[in-house]
Order: C-alpha cells, then structure tokens, then sequence
C-alpha cells in the first residue's frame, strides 16, 4: 500500500458534530478527529502539517487545527481546505 495526500475541503456535520473531509465527486472520505494528522492549505497557498485538536472552550465547533512546529493554531471552520493521508494499493509499491 502506498500513502498519498488528497487535496479535500472540511464541512461541519451537525448530526454527527465533526468535521467531514469532502473529494471533487462530493463524496465523504473521512471525518477529522481528536489528534489526526492533517495538513492545512492557507489562502497564501503556504500548506502547514499539524495535529487535529478538540476542546469544547472552542466554539463554534470544538476543533483547531495545531501546527508540529506550535507556531500556528487555527479554530477549524466549514469550507476550509487542507490535505489527508490516504491508503492506497499502487502496482509501483
């Protein structure tokens, strides 16, 4: 299996109360939680590897996202963009 980064954009789900990462086709391909790994695209085009974080004192929606370096902490919001790791069988592996 190979890992590669897809470019997805993060929705609030309010049944569920999570952050679901959205493909081009529309699809769910997976919900953000407490401590994933993901990479945030800025509107600069600069993109910033960190940790998915969770605390009710964020409001509105209880989820940050906290750069490796510590530098950067941003309360995660519906319609941003960023990057997840995703698995995949590839004939090169």
């Amino acid at each position: 299996m190979a890992t590669h980064n897809m470019y997805v954009q993060i929705i609030f789900d309010e049944k569920t109360k999570k952050f679901n990462c959205y493909a081009d086709l529309g699809e769910v391909l997976t919900t953000l939680n407490d401590g994933d790994v993901f990479t945030i695209s800025q509107q600069d085009t600069t993109n910033v590897l960190g940790t998915i974080k969770y605390s009710e004192d964020c409001k509105p929606y209880g989820y940050y996202f906290v750069s490796n370096d510590g530098q950067l902490t941003i309360e995660l919001n519906d319609g941003m963009y960023g990057f997840i790791e995703r698995q995949r069988e590839d004939e090169n592996d």
